[in-house]
């Protein structure tokens, strides 16, 4: 049986806002690095996958190059953020616009993201450049009103640590996790763990007051 949509859309803002917060929380500092800029727009094509990259606010990267059918993006910022990522995507059959790119920093790699809108039913290809491979598990895939997409149906995992979208048109988010990363077994579970209580804790106080808002505003209307 299927998650309702309404429940699917509920978890999907708490998927959203838990990235959020986890960015802004632990955002990598820029290092000194000579850096190219590109303006809003610029295109970066794959001619022969029928695809193009462009980025929807200024940036400027560290090196930009075309390899092996994607393109290879180093010390990735936009927008003048502190964020910084490493980035490499392909695109076959679509056009792509990239909102946002987040990494937590260069070397902890606690978590990583892209948000970006999809034109064309197509398929997209991020490879984040994350050492250890992961679980599909530590991935969350969601369109526009956040909603998950299914792994497996719309998109995959794939055995060289890339994350591949399929025949997806609308805004999506790709959000990778992994909050166990560099812990300290030896730590407490409360210490070891404090980002994901501290974050859950954000989150079931957001989830509870957005209830009790929702219950005065029906009861509003109901008079």
């Amino acid at each position: 049986m299927g998650i309702p949509h309404s429940r699917q859309m509920r978890f999907g803002s708490i998927a959203v806002l838990v990235f959020t917060l986890s960015c802004f929380s632990h955002c990598g500092y820029l290092q000194s690095q000579t850096f190219s800029s590109f303006s809003a727009g610029d295109r970066f094509s794959l001619p022969q996958l029928n695809g193009t990259v462009c980025f929807a606010h200024d940036g400027a990267y560290s090196s930009a190059k075309m390899e092996n059918g994607r393109w290879i993006f180093v010390g990735l910022t936009l927008n003048d953020s502190q964020c910084i990522s490493d980035l490499k995507v392909s695109m076959e059959n679509s056009n792509i616009t990239i909102f946002s790119v987040y990494a937590s920093s260069a070397d902890s790699r606690l978590w990583v993201g892209v948000r970006y809108n999809a034109e064309g039913e197509g398929r997209q290809v991020f490879d984040f450049g994350l050492n250890a491979l992961t679980h599909f598990s530590e991935w969350w895939v969601t369109l526009a009103g956040n909603v998950f997409l299914a792994e497996g149906r719309n998109w995959k995992l794939q055995s060289d640590n890339t994350l591949a979208i399929n025949n997806q048109v609308d805004n999506i988010s790709v959000m990778y996790f992994n909050f166990d990363a560099d812990k300290d077994k030896n730590t407490p579970f409360y210490i070891q763990h404090s980002i994901v209580i501290s974050t859950i804790a954000v989150v079931i106080g957001t989830v509870l007051v957005a209830t009790v808002i929702t219950k005065k505003v029906r009861r509003m209307d109901g008079n």
